[in-house]
């Protein structure tokens, strides 16, 4: 039995919480009202209807702590809120598509300059190009700002009195303030919610309701687009790459090189084009569709994009002599994962789809367009994994087919599970989570407050983030093999530089879906689902890779920084604390400690290798001139770390030390004349090394 002073606590709660729905206490007697929906609570239970009729209830028994009670309340609360917003608000709903809509435009504009960039970045030495691609991200966002401001102050307005609707103070970016109703003029937005009353384990099954709603099938467009200009320019190409340029004669390897990739591009643009499944005939409708998510074949687009650039680069690469292996190599490697990738995605969003007949018989129409069909009593059992991906499964527990929960038409696919006799099951991972959960005595449980525009994108996010990684990592471990090769240090240096960015910009604008910790154990699977767990350990190996080429091999032999010592420290640390704010600031609260620490680490690591590359990128021509040696080192056996050390005298007059080889500390022992290779960076980093007069600089 609840007491009067907790009813009053709750009242209190609950009308600081949600002052703009009514509240009446009365003796022992708690009622909240809000459109289409009301909360009794008395002394001994709780009962919440909604449009007039009762959706649940429990006793004082059964929720015994006010803090509980309150969190009941609170969770029925924002259902009903998701629910306006989902289903029910036309307003609300029209404004958040148009903001998605001009949003994803201008992202994908966003990520093809980006790339233009870095393409334009590695072919010259501007350092105005450096700089762009550092601000165009943080650019991005306030324009990404602006437009959203736009289309809420012209969407989010009443249609009856035609004033502005509440908007967000809190955020620092312009989001709407969810009203059900009008604050001027009291107009109804909401429609009333469809909310099924919870059923009990001994409630009866529902029969499946009519078919209604079923997802339509995705646009043909972009997969016939990207299709279309793949095909144009691989047959444009084709004869382009056996015409000599100038009096330079064709190398043959480069040219057949070319080919073959061509043939790839062709055959990935002929994929596009004829890859398409066919509908069921009218005379054979389906009860349940379920198809994959519209924002698949815009990612897929994405990556079709930066992947045909990198596979273009390649081929022109490789049909202009003299051929250059190396960089056609690595525009190969990073071009066509994700062309494949691509082009999957694009498929998926044009042609997987499963389709559920009357007779409990099925259709599986996979990315590539191959049809699967399964009899009624094929399918005998279900299987939910730890990833929320549901596996179809026949009499011997072989997998037939899978689909994900976040598909389009799962709620559908849902229903006619539970109508049918099909036996659910747990993986061993799913099951031990579920025990997890229900052992701890306290949850993290998701709230909607917590949700941003980005949590509706979760599984392209988590594909962008292994993306971003894979890309980090094959920028910091080609630069030495390239270099190996007979690559330019410049180029390769430009490489390391562009490594880390992607995933730099990846933590920074994804940061409110990012768990920069290990789970929770105690936490819901629905908060799981909502978090994308970063891989710790892999992206700071990855870092501790970055830092370590660059202090044992780039700038411990090749050429080493002049300045190492105040000046270095303060541009490094300016760096890492700009990087650890800004991931703090786009961070929920709760969980900034992580964050902080986590890009402390990694945004120092790269601030080390930044520092070096984007300097040594950006290098003048080297200057040469005797070596004037004013002190030396030997090396000492018995310490470890202690290297041979020359004290020379740059040709400014100032004094720095370069670790040498023992040969070249024997030569000035002996009095052997030694030259300085000087160079010098835009932002006044001086790069030197010293050398035998006769030595050709391979840099």
């Amino acid at each position: 039995m609840y007491q009067e002073n907790e009813l009053k606590k709750l009242y209190e709660r609950l009308k600081t919480q949600y002052p703009q729905y009514q509240l009446e206490l009365s003796g022992d007697s708690l009622i909240l009202k809000r459109l289409y929906c009301k909360v009794e609570v008395n002394r001994s239970g709780v009962k919440l209807y909604v449009n007039g009729n009762l959706y649940d209830q429990f006793t004082s028994e059964y929720v015994d702590d006010s803090d509980d009670l309150y969190e009941l309340i609170e969770a029925f609360l924002l259902d009903l809120q998701h629910a306006g917003m989902k289903q029910g608000n036309e307003t609300y709903i029209a404004a958040t598509k148009q903001a998605t809509k001009m949003g994803s435009h201008f992202l994908i504009g966003t990520a093809l300059c980006l790339t233009i960039l870095m393409i334009g970045l590695i072919t010259t030495n501007s350092p105005w190009l450096f700089l762009l691609i550092f601000l165009l991200p943080a650019a991005s966002l306030v324009v990404l700002k602006l437009i959203h401001k736009r289309i809420f102050q012209r969407y989010w307005i009443c249609p009856a009195c035609g004033q502005p609707l509440p908007m967000g103070t809190g955020s620092r970016f312009c989001e709407m303030n969810y009203v059900p109703q009008c604050p001027h003029c009291a107009h109804v937005l909401e429609q009333p919610p469809e909310l099924a009353t919870i059923q009990t384990e001994y409630a009866p099954q529902k029969p499946l309701e009519p078919p209604h709603d079923l997802p339509t099938p995705s646009s043909k467009w972009p997969c016939m687009i990207t299709g279309g200009i793949t095909t144009a320019f691989a047959l444009l190409l084709l004869p382009l790459i056996f015409i000599p340029d100038g009096n330079e004669p064709l190398d043959m390897a480069g040219v057949w090189t070319g080919i073959v990739l061509l043939l790839i591009l062709l055959g990935f643009g002929l994929i596009l084009l004829f890859c398409r499944h066919k509908e069921p005939e009218e005379t054979k409708q389906p009860i349940v569709i379920v198809r994959e998510r519209k924002i698949i074949a815009v990612l897929g687009s994405i990556q079709w994009c930066l992947s045909l650039v990198m596979m273009l680069t390649a081929v022109i690469v490789a049909g202009i002599p003299p051929f250059d292996a190396a960089l056609t190599f690595v525009s190969t490697l990073i071009g066509l994962p994700f062309m494949l990738l691509g082009v999957w995605m694009l498929l998926a969003g044009r042609n997987r789809t499963l389709f559920v007949f009357q007779d409990n018989s099925m259709w599986y129409i996979s990315s590539w367009g191959r049809k699967r069909e399964f009899v009624p009593e094929q399918v005998a059992s279900v299987r939910l994994t730890a990833n929320r991906s549901i596996h179809l499964r026949n009499k011997d527990g072989k997998k037939l087919t899978s689909v994900e929960t976040n598909m389009r038409g799962i709620p559908r696919f849902t229903e006619w599970l539970e109508s049918t006799n099909l036996t659910t099951t747990l993986t061993p991972n799913m099951e031990k989570q579920t025990k997890q959960a229900d052992q701890e005595e306290s949850t993290v449980q998701w709230r909607e407050e917590y949700r941003t525009r980005w949590h509706d994108h979760i599984n392209g996010i988590r594909v962008g983030m292994w993306i971003v990684i894979v890309f980090f990592a094959a920028g910091v471990l080609a630069p030495i093999p390239l270099y190996l090769l007979g690559v330019k240090f410049t180029t390769v240096m430009k490489i390391g530089a562009l490594a880390p960015i992607p995933f730099l910009v990846f933590c920074l604008v994804f940061a409110p879906v990012l768990l920069f910790d290990d789970r929770p154990k105690n936490a819901t699977p629905e908060w799981n689902a909502m978090h994308i767990k970063m891989p710790i350990i892999l992206v700071m190996l990855i870092g501790l890779l970055y830092i370590s080429q660059i202090h044992f091999l780039w700038g411990g032999w090749i050429l080493q920084e002049a300045d190492g010592n105040w000046g270095w420290l303060v541009r490094v640390l300016t760096i890492a604390t700009v990087l650890t704010v800004l991931l703090i600031l786009r961070t929920p609260k709760r969980m900034r400690l992580n964050a902080g620490f986590f890009m402390a680490i990694i945004g120092l690591f790269v601030a080390v290798g930044l520092h070096y590359c984007v300097n040594a990128a950006l290098i003048d021509p080297a200057l040469h001139y005797p070596a004037v040696i004013v002190d030396s080192h030997a090396n000492d056996p018995d310490v470890d770390g202690d290297n041979y050390e020359l004290t020379i005298v740059m040709n400014n007059g100032k004094e720095t030390e370069l670790v040498v080889t023992e040969k070249i500390y024997q030569m000035a022992m002996n009095g052997k004349p030694l030259e300085i290779c000087h160079r010098e960076s835009p932002f006044g980093v001086i790069l030197l090394n010293i050398h035998a007069p006769q030595t050709e600089n391979r840099k």
